[in-house]
């Protein structure tokens, strides 16, 4: 043998020892772990629109009522303000609020884009995250579109990013911001399923990654994030007939998870949660401050109804609302702004029911760049156009088609202490006490509870952990 391939060959030997070794160190550094985790299996899935009135029906179908009966739930949770999916899961998955993790909506403030970028990627969450925690500990840890995940350094990743760009497409979205090898082999297996965002494909996909994901990677901690239930409220209203199915559905494809951890030999070592984000609330008529703020004088448009410049702009919640100004120094914007909308508020048939200043809203917990935040009356909800004929319009759900974007009559986004407005939580397996009923909690609280699961420490957070272990 040549000098030379006998270097190669030293060269090759050493990097399969030093592999060998690299593996034997995460081997040693995961059951290590373990010993100091209640499971050793946490699978986390998040039924995106969960009501606490879902129980009424889920409660007699087979796999809810089974997790139920068997671990610790609560019907009761509040979520935080506002109450959407992207800043609701910033705060499970971290338990702190939006004035500490950063995520005060859904999607970027971006003014004049109809449709801007959301707060697709981990950097936007400026808190410590349990995933980060578990990757640090040594545990596998895998996500299917849980939001604000794009760019996480986990094993296993599909992130929930689309694209907003002409010419761009969602397949290198996933690669570029996930992990390529699973989402690759997830997509060759399952990827015929997938039209896009479209549901119900969407949470076939996801389901069936997921079971992939567990017979096959095992993960210690693993998120799912499914959104048809949401799909459908937003689309028909919140009990509507295809919600009823969209739920069964949604107690079946908890099975199947389940099932796939019995298949992998792992479910006597797994804990099992379920959970929602927000509840949701009927409407019935849109509100379109933009425009109020158009004929104001506060935007100016140019002939294709672009916007070419704005001193006030409404970015919705759905439910709520913030409003920007350009310069926070501008008092005569400041003093349109509030004008008009106490002018709504006195205005019975608005649905406008409050504004809250930067001051007030540090008690509910949220803070960022915007100077107000304005809250819908039950029936009503924001949106951003700044088109709008009418202020104040009625929507109907014959008006359009199931995925128009453009009307909605089932929205959350709401403050979190409307009435008939709490979400759901049911934990069972491995580390959990059976029989337990939770009176009252937050979402906040579920990140801490988890760690605890996990034997991880997320520090000092504004959620406390649930009493929910075995003895």
């Amino acid at each position: 043998m040549s000098d030379r391939k006998k270097v190669l060959a030293a060269a090759a030997g050493a990097a399969v020892a030093a592999g060998a070794a690299y593996k034997i160190n995460k081997d040693i550094k995961n059951k290590k772990a373990l010993k100091e985790a209640l499971t050793e299996h946490l699978i986390i899935i998040s039924l995106d629109g969960f009501h606490s009135r879902d129980l009424e029906m889920l409660n007699e179908l087979p796999n809810i009522k089974k997790l139920i009966s068997e671990g610790a739930y609560s019907e009761k949770v509040k979520s935080i303000y506002p109450s959407v999916t992207y800043a609701c899961h910033s705060s499970i998955i971290t338990g702190n609020y939006p004035d500490k993790h950063g995520v005060y909506n859904n999607e970027k403030f971006q003014p004049g884009i109809k449709s801007p970028e959301w707060n697709w990627y981990c950097r936007d969450n400026k808190s410590v995250k349990l995933y980060d925690l578990a990757v640090k500990k040594g545990f596998k840890v895998g996500s299917l579109f849980w939001p604000v995940m794009a760019g996480a350094n986990i094993q296993y990743n599909i992130p929930e990013i689309w694209p907003i760009k002409e010419g761009e497409s969602q397949v290198p979205l996933i690669l570029k911001y996930g992990t390529p090898k699973f989402a690759l082999e997830a997509a060759a297996l399952y990827g015929k399923v997938l039209k896009g965002k479209k549901q119900p494909y969407l949470n076939t996909f996801t389901v069936k990654a997921a079971k992939y994901m567990i017979k096959r990677k095992k993960p210690n901690l693993m998120m799912v994030h499914l959104t048809d239930v949401d799909h459908w409220r937003h689309k028909y209203g919140a009990f509507h007939n295809y919600v009823k199915q969209s739920l069964i559905d949604t107690d079946k494809a908890i099975g199947e998870i389940i099932e796939a951890a019995r298949q992998a030999g792992i479910y006597d070592k797994s804990t099992f949660v379920v959970l929602g984000d927000h509840a949701f609330i009927d409407v019935d008529h849109r509100i379109s401050l933009n425009s109020a703020f158009r004929e104001a004088g506060l935007i100016e448009v140019n002939s294709k109804d672009e916007i070419t410049a704005w001193r006030a702009y409404c970015s919705h919640c759905d439910g709520s609302a913030q409003i920007f100004l350009k310069d926070s120094q501008d008092d005569e914007a400041r003093e349109k702004v509030v004008k008009i909308i106490e002018a709504l508020i006195q205005d019975k048939s608005s649905g406008v029911e409050k504004i809250y200043t930067k001051e007030e809203l540090k008690n509910k917990r949220v803070t960022g760049d915007f100077e107000f935040m304005v809250e819908a009356k039950i029936g009503y909800y924001f949106s951003y156009h700044w088109n709008r004929p009418q202020v104040v319009e009625k929507v109907d759900l014959n008006d359009f088609d199931p995925y128009d974007s453009e009307y909605y009559v089932g929205m959350h986004g709401f403050d979190p202490d409307k009435e008939d407005y709490r979400t759901v939580f049911i934990a069972a397996g491995k580390g959990v006490k059976q029989g337990v009923h939770i009176e009252d909690m937050c979402i906040v609280d579920e990140g801490p509870t988890f760690a605890k699961l996990l034997g991880l420490d997320l520090g000092e957070v504004d959620g406390q952990v649930v009493d929910i272990f075995e003895d």
